[in-house]
């Protein structure tokens, strides 16, 4: 072992490496010529459920590419065809569709947009969630709808509950609005408190993230998820808790280095990313093979889902560890056009101008975030 003290300069107070650590469903890269011809084929085709996931799809890769207008453009497209769909029939999968849209306008002017309009679109998903009608950019779902005892009522109430909790905790935190995040994370959690065990996750990190109040750490909540505890230890670490001496912090690190197997984030990209902060942890307690350990794992991990976010981890892991022999390769996964995805948009708006009366809306297929 080490005996390097690490300095308070060097922990960042507030907030890990890699932002929020809850779990939560992403989106998988795949290389871009093959997604441009997927969602080509899906958006020209017969099917409109498959045309809404290639349009959440293209709006997120167009926000991705910085093509903030074109992103809002498909998705108040998307809002204004299950409108149209839904003006007689009240069709929840078609209304659930036209949500994801809405959702998605909700995360762009949260993450770069009008700010004012974003809390207005989360205080309407608050409204679904209660079972109360509400109008989200345009889409209008009525109380007849979400107040029903049907599934897809349920169904619905349940959608728009998670993805309040999820994006209020993300964009608040995104945001910087420290006193504004705790007050809201807070009162989600006591409305909600299900969420400590069943989640998402995201309100109650957010939480421990500014150390808010010790009725909320998920660690002394009864029946905590195993995920949202070792999320919180983590997040305590970060936060350079350093109070009971750096050999006890040195000490926690390990622990939760022993613990790994054991964190309750399976093995997909929140594993990875867990993983990766508590490496850059553990670095910095000068414990550099069982840091190695945990970038090393990561990093194989998301190359195989995300080789962006795996290129980010090497540099972040070559800003310890100088070998070139131990550390992993850039990947340097190709980009996808910017032109290209705005032929897309040209593409549906004449498919969606359209309209889909004689097509079929099959099913609720998943809903790309």
């Amino acid at each position: 072992m080490g005996s390097q003290r690490p300095s308070r300069a060097c922990l960042p107070v507030g907030a890990a490496w890699l932002g929020l650590l809850a779990p939560e469903d992403v989106v998988v890269w795949e290389n871009p010529k093959t997604l441009l011809a997927e969602l080509e084929r899906k958006l020209a085709g017969d099917d409109a459920s498959q045309a809404f996931v290639a349009a959440n799809r293209l709006a997120l890769e167009l926000y991705r590419a910085g093509e903030l207008e074109a992103a809002e453009k498909v998705c108040r497209q998307e809002i204004a065809l299950a409108r149209s769909h839904d003006a007689l029939n009240e069709d929840i999968p078609v209304l659930l569709l036209g949500l994801q849209a809405a959702i998605n306008l909700i995360r762009i002017h949260g993450y770069a947009g009008d700010f004012a309009l974003a809390l207005e679109g989360l205080e309407q998903l608050e409204r679904l969630a209660d079972g109360r009608p509400a109008e989200l950019f345009d889409l209008s779902i009525s109380s007849t709808v979400v107040q029903g005892t049907s599934y897809g009522a349920r169904q619905l109430r349940s959608f728009a509950r998670n993805n309040c909790v999820v994006e209020t905790s993300k964009i608040l935190y995104r945001r910087g609005v420290v006193d504004l995040s705790v007050s809201e994370c807070g009162r989600l959690y006591s409305k909600w408190p299900s969420v400590v065990r069943s989640g998402p996750f995201h309100a109650c990190e957010v939480l421990c993230i500014y150390a808010a109040s010790t009725t909320h750490a998920p660690d002394r909540a009864e029946a905590a998820a195993p995920s949202l505890v070792s999320i919180a230890r983590l997040h305590q670490l970060v936060n350079g808790a350093l109070a009971e001496g750096y050999l006890a912090y040195r000490a926690a690190g390990l622990q939760l280095f022993e613990q790994r197997a054991d964190s309750g984030l399976g093995v997909g990209l929140g594993q990875a990313r867990y993983l990766a902060v508590l490496g850059d942890v553990l670095h910095r307690c000068a414990e550099s093979a069982s840091a190695n350990i945990c970038f090393g794992t990561a990093h194989h991990i998301a190359s195989q889902l995300d080789p962006n976010l795996a290129d980010n981890m090497t540099r972040r892991w070559k800003s310890y560890c100088h070998d070139d022999e131990l550390t992993s390769t850039l990947l340097r996964a190709p980009k996808i056009d910017a032109q290209c995805l705005l032929s897309l948009v040209d593409l549906l708006t004449v498919t969606f101008e359209l309209g889909y009366e004689q097509r079929e809306f099959r099913g609720t297929a998943s809903q790309a975030r």
